[in-house]
């Protein structure tokens, strides 16, 4: 097995993974497991509700750093989706079942956008409400539905499974998203969901700049912004406005918030979007 380093934890102290304990090795070896892990790639979006007011629009989930962590998050969603293969989940009950029981506050992206939120709405948004589906403020939603540290790594072609098509598929990122059609076919529903809820939307902020993620932002909007984007003040951030349906709402290319422009940015980028939901409004 190469690439992931499979441990478990137990009273602090990393140990071998034991024979009896399956991790995504095991569960991709499995054909009848191939089903699930395809609806994984294609329906799980995230996290929160489609009509929330702020839609944040990432690359890929962090972690993954085990393929172990990789199959608890697959077994997570399936477990959520029982009947239905659910596009959006509520991120509390899947952060400590599938990612870890520290606090959501320890995550800086969404630290970050939540910063952004109380700055545009003038209140205090808790973050027992935040990723919720029912009367969440947030939509949280990723091009790439399984998780890696960073862009540099990408472990999935560890994988021992007796399947050419699937090997293929999970050889690197380009091969998942473009060659296999997995980016095109999530943004076109990222697209629909949002001309489906767009009347609730007040924002949409797409973040980070990294290829091939951009090409799929861009796929998302694609003719929706007729006048195009432009720079926020001294920012950064490129802002505009989404025409659908006959209503217009801002939208944002911002970097990854774990860009120190974050911090300095939110106040101007607040009061751009809260000038142009008046002008909108107007």
């Amino acid at each position: 097995m190469h690439g992931f380093r499979v441990t478990v934890r137990r009273d602090s102290k990393s140990i071998s993974r034991k024979a009896n304990t399956m991790c995504l090795c095991d569960f991709l070896a499995n054909p009848d497991n191939h089903p699930t892990f395809t609806a994984f790639l294609e329906h799980k979006f995230g996290y929160g509700r489609w009509n929330a007011p702020f839609w944040f629009i990432g690359m890929e989930e962090g972690g993954g750093k085990t393929c172990a962590e990789v199959l608890t998050r697959i077994q997570q969603w399936r477990l959520n989706a029982r009947l239905n293969w659910n596009e959006l989940n509520d991120l509390h009950s899947f952060w400590h079942r599938a990612f870890h029981p520290l606090p959501l506050e320890d995550c800086q992206t969404w630290r970050r956008h939540r910063a952004l939120v109380c700055a545009v709405t003038g209140q205090e948004i808790e973050f027992a409400r935040w990723g919720k589906k029912r009367r969440g403020e947030v939509c949280l939603v990723e091009i790439n539905p399984l998780p890696s540290p960073n862009l540099r790594e990408w472990h999935y072609p560890f994988v021992p499974v007796q399947d050419e098509a699937m090997n293929a598929r999970l050889a690197n990122r380009d091969e998942l998203l473009a060659n296999q059609g997995l980016g095109d076919s999530r943004a076109e529903v990222l697209r629909q969901r949002l001309e489906e809820n767009v009347t609730g939307i007040r924002c949409v902020v797409f973040y980070g700049r990294s290829e091939p993620y951009l090409q799929y932002f861009n796929t998302v909007v694609a003719g929706l912004i007729p006048h195009g984007l432009a720079q926020i003040g001294q920012t950064a951030f490129r802002g505009g406005l989404i025409n659908v349906n006959g209503l217009s709402i801002p939208v944002i290319f911002a970097p990854h918030p774990r860009n120190g422009w974050w911090n300095k940015a939110i106040g101007e980028v607040a009061a751009w979007i809260n000038n142009n939901q008046q002008q909108q409004n107007a």
